[in-house]
């Protein structure tokens, strides 16, 4: 698969564009707003979601998203490599860090396009599921920034075990 990336985001007149838009329409109504950034650093999220900058709200960064990716380029984001608790603190942490007082970050562990956060980040066994998927809400609800609930998280569903197609 190409990484199509570097012709779809983070253009040379992304932030033109992005305020255009707030001054046009987003700022005559009360409402919030948040870009998916796959490649965006701290750096980037301030510059498009800081106090002055009038383009959006806050941003959805990857970088916790994908620690440590899939040996199987064909798998590409659907992971099962297990990720080093030390490696998603720094990830976490560095956020929380480069944001505090500045801009405001969105808090999620999943989405459409990612593996059950109890699957990814904790233990989905029977006996760790429940206790997994109250750590890691504990972790996003204690954090700076807007959580993101994705649909069954809340229940701390787990990714399908399925073992062939036809299931």
């Amino acid at each position: 698969f190409a990484n199509v990336e570097p012709m779809v985001a983070d253009g040379p007149k992304l932030n033109d564009y992005l305020r255009e838009m707030n001054k046009k329409v987003l700022s005559h109504y009360d409402v919030m707003s948040v870009g998916e950034m796959p490649s965006a650093k701290p750096k980037d999220a301030l510059e498009y979601t800081g106090l002055d900058a009038h383009e959006l709200n806050m941003v959805f960064q990857f970088d916790h998203v994908t620690l440590a990716l899939n040996k199987d380029p064909r798998l590409g984001k659907w992971n099962d490599q297990p990720v080093k608790l030390v490696d998603l603190k720094q990830a976490l942490s560095k956020w929380q860090t480069a944001l505090d007082g500045k801009g405001w970050n969105s808090l999620y562990w999943n989405n459409h396009d990612r593996a059950r956060a109890v699957s990814r980040f904790g233990n989905d066994s029977p006996q760790y599921r429940v206790l997994s998927a109250k750590m890691l809400a504990t972790t996003l609800h204690m954090m700076q920034g807007t959580p993101y609930i994705y649909q069954g998280e809340e229940l701390g569903m787990t990714n399908a075990h399925f073992t062939a197609l036809s299931e």
